[in-house]
């Protein structure tokens, strides 16, 4: 009875019951309001306008044609049918010329020069430029060079030098040193044999010479470090940075000097290629947030590390010498500031390795009231995989008794080293190896506020300096690939913020102790300056920090993050300007020095041609004769000429002089010239030679500010006499009836020419006369060599030397200059100051496009 009372939708599984009556008044009444809208809706015109013209005008907004939430609810759904984009325009070029493939030519782009691993972060606020073959941060976007100076002199300024190229060397200590002394002289200073630098405990530097040619043949100027000694091991390996200029001439030379030859041809693309699959498992257990099928491109684009193994060697034929390239295989960063030691305590985080139960524990934590507990603390599964699989390398390594006791002295200097005033407190030179966590995992949010230089005493830190001090994992190959592979990704560190506790602690808290990953680096300690005028004692010191690859952009953040400046090739150039240091300059007698100038020369020559005719300098009027470039084999030979008084139109050859006896001698000699003895000069100009090139510095008595190619000449005893600062007189142009005809048959052959038929013709003919100009262009105002017999006499005063670098000192606040000036000139200039009665060397510097000379000081630098 009751299934045939069921309700309509009880085949739907509803549970609606009909009511048994129902009001059809009610029922009526709301069907006719339904009949009233939709006859409303059917006789309403269309609206064709946008939904917030349906306002009256007193409630419009202009934001609601763009956002249409700001209009009343009851519009808010025409004008959302409004908003619906029409047929998108065609993209922009930029977008249709994108390549197919982004990765792969993101990895195209590094082929041409390399690109450092600091080169993204660089690239987005500095100024790039290619040199040497690498991609190098060239400025930074600040105009004001002061702030950086004030950097320099108070905080702290980090700067990348990953571009300089490291090369192995292993072998007999005995046999090492037999065929490196060939290159080197015991008169240029301490050599590779020195004792101070045989056990590792500081770093050197050298000239390097081709073999058997000191004083001339220079390669030039390198630092090296020695491995500590090992009792387990007799042989000995060196590490020998260079300059990436001179690395081929380097490594040619000991190619030769050793009687090397290449293992293998070792290209790093190809091996890279053919072991993708060895390094994708590698990659894949120590990163979890890789796919496993993830194009190899990727996984390629992501190792920035050669393994050892794939590393150009050559093995001499004894097989007892070993030379391994470790191009791009070490991060190099220089640390400059009185605060850099503090600043390294602060951004490194040293880790204690303990052997028992395999177990290590944290030293030292950024914040000390973060105490995290291990209870609390929810592991991340993915980040236990990744250190489930992969062994520790420092398990191994420490387990020998001398590298805990070297652990042990290095814990212990680290802890003395935050209460260091100024890294001269440190012996200079000194290697120091530590062993850091991951600084991304102790990085702060936010960037801290400038470190403030210390006010204590300062301590005594040569206890510490043991023989047993200065072992370092870092010179393990196998080990320094480890810690290349094991890094953690940054999705890795990200994942371990996310699961702090407390907002703002350490995400190392997030790890395992025992699964933190550790880096070994070496800190070495730079000197600076001493005994110059107008600077404080160790100005520009600081550290170095060498460190393995892959962990060159971190280290970088976490000194930026710390508020140290970042600076590039013009704070290391303003650097060592304000420092004097004629080593980092290319000098003119060296390889690397003919090719710098000659590229400069080029560069100035193409400035010139561009210039329109009415704003060239006429040099041949000013009496320039290379405006250019530095003429100092032209120097040198109408030197020897003037005063042999012979006719030689040879070239010849010419040298610095480097021999540190005859440079402090000469040095006394212009520091006093009241002192100044016939026969004692003699000797020492026979000692040193009369091809010589002496390192002076210039130091402007008035105003003015010397530049680049500046000429420093030598006064008359009328200009000392006097005080006044001579004018170069305004001498006739030679070249000026020539350019006269040149333009008349120019406009006449113009006038007279047919035009040309043939399109392929035109241009052979165009590429012709440009080429024809620019030489006429430099030939009408520059003057030429060939014609000029001598070019010391041909400004009105007798030409001495060249300034190469020339600016404004910050330091002494005056304008200086770094140049070299010829050995007899300067023997000239004694004897004229003597005879008037001067206290002090005073030259004349006179810049190629002016006419003024200035009076300057000179002085021989210290060593």
């Amino acid at each position: 009875m009751n299934n045939c009372f069921q309700n309509f939708d009880s085949t739907l599984g509803g549970r609606q019951v009909l009511p048994a009556t129902y009001n059809v008044s009610d029922f009526l009444k709301h069907r006719m309001e339904e009949v009233v809208m939709l006859t409303e809706a059917v006789n309403e015109k269309p609206f064709r306008g946008q939904g917030f013209q349906r306002l009256p005008k007193h409630l419009r907004r202009r934001q609601m044609s763009h956002y249409s939430k700001k209009l009343p609810r009851r519009l808010q759904g025409t004008q959302s049918n409004d908003e619906v984009p029409g047929p998108g325009k065609r993209p922009s070029r930029k977008f249709r010329r994108r390549p197919s493939n982004l990765q792969q030519e993101y990895c195209q782009r590094q082929t041409k020069n390399t690109w450092l691993e600091t080169h993204i972060w660089h690239a987005k606020r500095f100024h790039m430029t290619s040199k040497w073959g690498y991609m190098i941060p060239e400025k930074c976007t600040t105009k004001n060079l002061r702030c950086l100076y004030r950097a320099i002199c108070r905080n702290a300024i980090l700067t990348d030098i990953s571009y300089y190229n490291c090369i192995q060397l292993e072998g007999p200590e005995i046999k090492l040193l037999e065929n490196l002394k060939k290159c080197t002289s015991p008169d240029c200073g301490l050599t590779f044999g020195a004792k101070i630098f045989l056990n590792g405990e500081k770093e050197g530097h050298l000239p390097f010479f081709y073999p058997d040619s000191y004083p001339q043949g220079i390669i030039g100027h390198l630092s090296f470090i020695w491995k500590p000694y090992n009792n387990l091991d007799s042989k000995r390996t060196l590490w020998i940075w260079v300059h990436p200029l001179i690395h081929f001439s380097v490594k040619k030379c000991l190619e030769k000097l050793f009687k090397l030859k290449n293992i293998e041809e070792c290209d790093t693309s190809k091996d890279i290629d053919k072991n993708n699959t060895e390094i994708q498992t590698i990659k894949t257990e120590n990163s979890s947030d890789l796919n496993k099928d993830m194009d190899l491109m990727n996984i390629k684009s992501k190792i920035k590390n050669v393994p050892f193994d794939k590393t150009p060697k050559f093995v001499s034929e004894d097989q007892l010498i070993t030379m391994t390239l470790l191009k791009d295989t070490l991060n190099r960063f220089q640390v400059t500031g009185p605060v850099s030691q503090n600043v390294i305590c602060k951004v490194f985080n040293l880790i204690e390795i303990q052997n028992n139960n395999n177990k290590s524990k944290e030293v030292i934590d950024t914040d000390n009231d973060y105490e995290p507990s291990k209870k609390k603390i929810k592991q991340d599964t993915d980040l236990k995989k990744t250190y489930e699989k992969k062994s520790k390398w420092w398990q191994e390594y420490y387990r020998e008794e001398t590298n805990k006791k070297s652990w042990d002295s290095q814990k212990k200097f680290f802890f003395t080293l935050n209460e260091c005033t100024k890294p001269t407190d440190i012996p200079s030179g000194s290697v120091i190896p530590l062993v850091i966590g991951d600084p991304r995992l102790t990085m702060p949010e936010r960037i801290q506020k400038k470190i403030e230089p210390l006010k204590k005493s300062p301590s005594i830190l040569e206890n510490y300096f043991e023989s047993i001090f200065f072992n370092s994992p870092i010179w393990e190959p196998h080990i320094r690939d480890e810690v290349s592979m094991s890094k953690l990704s940054q999705v890795q560190i990200n994942k371990a913020r996310s699961k702090k506790i407390v907002p703002g602690g350490a995400s190392n808290s997030v790890i395992p102790d025992t699964n933190l990953p550790r880096i070994p680096i070496l800190l070495v300690q730079r000197p600076g300056t001493a005994n110059i005028k107008n600077r404080p004692n160790g100005f520009g010191s600081g550290f170095d920090i060498i460190c393995p690859a892959e962990y060159g952009a971190a280290i970088l953040e976490a000194f930026s993050i710390k508020n140290v400046h970042i600076g590039g090739l013009r704070e290391i150039e303003l650097l060592n300007f304000e420092c004097r240091n004629f080593n980092y300059y290319f000098q003119p007698d060296s390889e690397a020095g003919k090719i710098t100038s000659d590229n400069l020369a080029q560069f100035y020559k193409n400035r010139y041609r561009n210039l329109p005719p009415n704003a060239r300098t006429n040099f041949i009027k000013l009496r320039s004769p290379t405006p250019f470039h530095c003429a100092w084999d032209l120097l040198i030979r109408d030197w020897i000429n003037l005063i042999d008084d012979k006719k030689i139109h040879n070239k010849f050859n010419y040298k610095v002089l480097r021999n540190k006896k005859h440079l402090r001698e000469l040095r006394e000699v212009v520091n006093k010239p009241q002192t100044f003895n016939f026969s004692t000069m003699k000797k020492l100009m026979d000692a040193a030679g009369e091809n010589c090139l002496i390192p002076v510095v210039i130091e402007f008595v008035k105003k003015g500010k010397p530049t680049d190619l500046a000429l420093i000449c030598l006064p008359k005893k009328e200009d000392l006499l006097s005080g006044k600062e001579p004018e170069e007189k305004i001498h006739t142009d030679i070249n000026k009836k020539k350019i006269n005809e040149n333009i008349r048959d120019e406009e006449q052959n113009h006038v007279q020419e047919p035009l040309p038929i043939k399109r392929e013709e035109n241009t052979r003919d165009t590429v012709e006369e440009s080429s024809s100009k620019n030489s006429k262009k430099e030939s009408n105002w520059v003057p030429n060599l060939s014609e000029l017999n001598n070019i010391i006499n041909f400004p009105s005063r007798t030409l001495m030397g060249y300034v190469t670098v020339g600016d404004f000192g910050l330091s002494s606040g005056n304008s200086s200059g770094l140049g070299y000036v010829s050995i007899l000139s300067l023997f000239e200039i004694i004897k004229m100051v003597n005879e008037c009665n001067s206290t002090s060397l005073k030259v004349l510097v006179k810049n190629p496009t002016q006419r003024n000379y200035k009076f300057a000081k000179l002085t021989v630098p210290e060593e």
